[in-house]
């Protein structure tokens, strides 16, 4: 994941702090991260404004335009994109600009020449395609370098994010990480209050759907985002689409909770929380068809699939430049079945990967509501309707951290000012008791943390390891009974001439059949042979194979024990079996017995 380190510094204080010491800190104490620099190669592009513009005499579907670059300077530029309008800025190579590894040179078309060239963000790289140009909705001096005016040169952070530290898979929650990390203060955040109102039929049909909640905005004029918006998109290697779902991307990747929006009127009846259908499909927005099945849980309507759950939303009822009506979605679905439902239609996205790694089912609301304020800001409209099923709110664990379990751990005291601190910094509420810490797990660390042992981690990950005194391992001095007793059972066979055998678990029906022994019932769904899939009711199969495995390798006197599990429908069972095969082979057997 990229973090741009401007973006942090609006929800934490990192004044002072260089950029390597956050990357090293972070690796150190967190997750393995990198610092790279947003850049480009842009060179001799400048921010100017559109001053007039008319269209081409001879060239059909161009308009030439003169842009104003400094107080006494303007260019004559040719540009393909109609939607450009005077007094709008724009981002112009000059003649000698180096763009992408091309040269921009003074151009000829159809008789009228062209003095540089208005960029837009495909030529940069920054899309795939672009439908027009840069326009620059923000106000700088003319003739202002293009990498300032679109950031490069700013520093990222690139983090490497492991399967159980789903909470830093946003802004908000490396913010927190690196609040702990360094000491410093969260910064309070404006927040957006909206509750249910109004008719919407929502109903959840699936349990492994926690939460949903639908907000229905009507008015909506769905446009180009702003240049500060498609900025961050941008900068952490995320496609500008439109104003509306460029908020559900920006809102995702500053808060970690994924979002949908849906045009309202493609939409017929209620909306369904559900397990897909047999027979049912669905064009995704990634362009592809998908055949559905019952592992698969979907957002309907009445009549037909919206989307499928957390991982993509559907084509037919995607947000386009002519929706006037919108239904923004934040759900909570349960990570292994986003999971296995990715995997089994064979698509990873940023949705599925925050939803398979747990998002912050509390605070759902408030993230939502933050979209719902920006849509509104951005795109224009009116909040119909709100509605939020939420059939069993989330209950923090409790877990208390005794100050004798710490030293134990750690081989130091617990320092109760430093871990209230701390935990309270990385969004644990705690409590004083007498002889420790009540730790309550906020939602966005329910994946991780579940035990006393997993907090005391959290503290010295953050006091750093490389803090902890050396202490010698605590080694208990007793074995198990059942473990003498296997012990001692070892070194008698050992003594009488018997080596140990070590077998798998799982044995074919046919050498069952053979020794007329009764056949093992439990199968195993992925076996290593395709003819050994039964897990062994008997060790005697096992040590006759072993015994012929040896004869076949000439191995004359084979006196062989393996100490090992058999299986039944209602259990396990460790059992000991002996095989002994030579010529004097039931003397032996009276000699051990005897012994």
């Amino acid at each position: 994941m990229k973090v741009p380190l401007s973006w942090l510094n609006e929800f934490v204080d990192l004044e002072g702090i260089e950029p390597e010491d956050i990357a090293r800190a972070l690796t150190l104490r967190s997750v393995e991260t990198n610092l790279s620099v947003w850049d480009a190669e842009l060179e001799g592009v400048v921010f100017g404004k559109v001053v007039s513009l008319w269209e081409h005499p001879k060239g059909e579907g161009l308009k030439v335009c003169k842009v104003k670059i400094g107080e006494d300077r303007a260019l004559q530029v040719i540009t393909k994109d109609t939607s450009l309008r005077e007094g709008e800025g724009v981002l112009v190579a000059l003649p000698g600009a180096k763009v992408g590894g091309k040269i921009i040179k003074e151009r000829e078309f159809f008789g009228v020449v062209s003095e540089g060239m208005l960029l837009s963000a495909s030529e940069l790289g920054l899309e795939d395609r672009s439908e027009g140009v840069i326009k620059v909705d923000e106000d700088y001096p003319l003739g202002t370098s293009g990498k300032e005016v679109l950031g490069f040169g700013e520093p990222i952070l690139e983090i490497e994010i492991t399967p159980n530290r789903g909470d830093l898979l946003s802004v908000i929650g490396v913010a927190r990480e690196l609040s702990a990390l360094f000491d410093r203060p969260m910064k309070q955040t404006k927040e957006y209050q909206l509750e249910d109102f109004g008719s919407l039929d929502i109903r959840i049909e699936d349990p492994h759907c926690k939460r949903y909640r639908g907000v229905l905005i009507k008015g909506v004029k769905v446009k180009d985002a702003p240049l500060w918006l498609k900025r961050r998109l941008w900068q952490c290697g995320i496609k500008s689409i439109n104003n509306v779902v460029d908020v559900t991307n920006y809102i995702m990747l500053e808060r970690g909770q994924p979002l949908h929006a849906f045009d309202w009127d493609k939409i017929e009846g209620c909306i369904v929380v559900r397990s897909a259908r047999v027979g049912e499909g669905i064009n995704t927005l990634t362009g592809a068809y998908k055949q559905l099945t019952e592992q698969n849980l979907i957002i309907a309507d009445s009549k037909k699939p919206l989307a499928i759950a957390g991982v993509v939303g559907g084509l037919d009822s995607a947000v386009d430049k002519n929706t006037t009506n919108v239904l923004l979605e934040a759900a909570y679905f349960d990570p292994y079945r986003i999971r296995k439902s990715a995997k089994s239609l064979g698509i990873q996205t940023e949705s599925s990967y925050r939803f398979e790694r747990n998002v912050d089912i509390d605070a759902l609301k408030r993230y939502q509501n933050i979209a719902t304020e920006l849509i509104l800001r951005l795109a224009g409209g009116k909040v119909n309707a709100v509605r939020d099923v939420y059939p069993e709110p989330y209950k923090a664990l409790k877990i208390f951290l005794s100050f004798g379990k710490y030293k134990r751990y750690t081989g130091e005291d617990l320092d109760k000012e430093f871990a209230l601190r701390v935990l309270q910094r990385l969004g644990f509420e705690c409590s004083e008791s007498t002889c420790g810490l009540n730790v309550f797990v906020p939602a966005f660390r329910s994946f991780d943390v579940k035990g006393e042992a997993d907090v005391v981690e959290e503290l010295i990950r953050v006091k750093g390891y490389d803090s902890l005194r050396q202490e010698p391992l605590f080694i208990p001095s007793k074995a198990k009974r059942i473990d003498r007793l296997e012990s001692t059972i070892r070194n008698f066979l050992s003594s009488r001439g018997f080596f140990e055998v070590l077998n798998f678990s799982y044995e074919s029906l046919e050498l069952y059949t053979i020794l007329g022994l009764e056949p093992p019932k439990i199968e195993i769904t992925n076996p290593l042979l395709k003819n050994e899939r039964f897990l062994r009711t008997s060790l005697i199969p096992s040590l006759i194979k072993s015994c012929l495995y040896n004869k076949k390798n000439f191995v004359q006197q084979v006196a062989i024990f393996e100490l090992g599990k058999v299986f039944f429908e209602n259990g396990e069972e460790k059992r000991l079996g002996l095989l002994s095969c030579d010529s004097h082979s039931l003397e032996d057997f009276r000699t051990l017995v005897s012994d």
